[in-house]
């Protein structure tokens, strides 16, 4: 499909980036839908190719389908929210649905509110993981708060795939290499052998890993 076009080229574009083994000069891929929605990144230049592949591929893997949990407009949220403000469940379901609508901001906003009601909502560390990416796209990068969301859920779940995923991807954004390798080597292993997710990571990680190689230390 169009999604796993796009992966693919993505990961192919991520080889201009290995100009510290070549010295080749890096070129940016043009933006594409991401998911759903579009990819509203504010600056694309800022995470290299072979982190956009990844962040596009992978972003918060249950977001999309758990996007709302039950049949009810983000107009209707917001009114049942002004008559129970501390309902962590429905603040869950309203930052997943504007997060579907490609409103950032706002979905952050209530994500921290549902963190901040409930210790139950603050304990799941996909909550985090969305958070981080409504954090992320609103900002045009996973440096800063997104990084401080994303270990949140790290120390929650040292394996959860989109926490893995994400901090490899604000690892690229600082030229981190060898930590990116890290993180990325870890979700691998927790992908399924012989699927298109582990065949295009299994690339961009052999990417990663020549220029962590040829990082400084």
């Amino acid at each position: 499909d169009a999604r796993a076009l796009l992966m693919r080229r993505l990961v192919d574009d991520a080889g201009a980036d290995d100009g510290l083994a070549r010295g080749a000069a890096a070129s940016s891929p043009s933006i594409a839908p991401r998911r759903p929605r579009a990819l509203v990144m504010l600056a694309a230049a800022l995470l290299p190719p072979a982190a956009l592949a990844l962040y596009a591929l992978f972003g918060s893997p249950q977001s999309v389908a758990r996007a709302v949990d039950a049949p009810a407009s983000v107009d209707e949220l917001q009114a049942h929210l002004r008559r129970h403000r501390d309902d962590a469940r429905a603040w869950v379901m309203l930052a997943r649905a504007q997060l579907e609508q490609a409103r950032w901001s706002e979905a952050a906003a209530a994500f921290a509110r549902a963190t901040a009601v409930s210790d139950k909502v603050a304990r799941d560390p996909q909550v985090w993981c969305d958070w981080a990416d409504a954090a992320g796209m609103a900002q045009g990068s996973l440096v800063g708060e997104p990084q401080r969301l994303i270990e949140r859920a790290l120390q929650l779940d040292a394996l959860r795939p989109c926490a893995l995923e994400l901090a490899g991807s604000a690892a690229i954004e600082l030229r981190d290499f060898r930590a990116a390798r890290e993180h990325w080597q870890m979700l691998l292993k927790r992908l399924p052998a012989g699927s298109s997710q582990h065949a295009q990571l299994s690339q961009a990680l052999a990417r990663v890993e020549r220029q962590a190689r040829f990082a400084l230390p």
